[in-house]
């Protein structure tokens, strides 16, 4: 397993990774690509060409993943919690799996 700090850039080669940790969220496509802040004609292009929801949300992720800002879990997880999406579950599995946090040092450890 990868272990990725909270500001690593994805890129397309995370794409499998990506796909896999918002899956369960997939039918919300649009609302994820909203919260992504990809541009509404670029969702509304790929809703018209593209007639599976599953590879509409593939499409929307490559798109992320290829021309977005701030391509990290973090901004993945914080995406799932907002109003539009909802998924706050998977919010936290993707920080417990790919956020590494600093751990705090006690006083007899330094």
């Amino acid at each position: 397993m990868d272990i990725y700090t909270e500001h690593k850039e994805l890129t397309v080669d995370d794409f499998k990774n990506v796909f896999d940790a918002l899956y369960q969220a997939r039918t919300r496509w649009y609302y994820i690509g909203m919260a992504l802040k990809i541009h509404p004609a670029t969702l509304q292009d790929i809703e018209m060409k593209v007639n599976d929801e599953e590879q509409r949300y593939s499409n929307m992720l490559m798109t992320w993943l290829e021309e977005g800002e701030y391509r990290t879990w973090n901004t993945l997880a914080t995406a799932l919690r907002t109003i539009l999406v909802r998924h706050p579950d998977i919010a936290k599995t993707i920080e417990d799996k790919y956020i590494m946090v600093p751990r705090q040092h006690s006083a007899g450890e330094w």
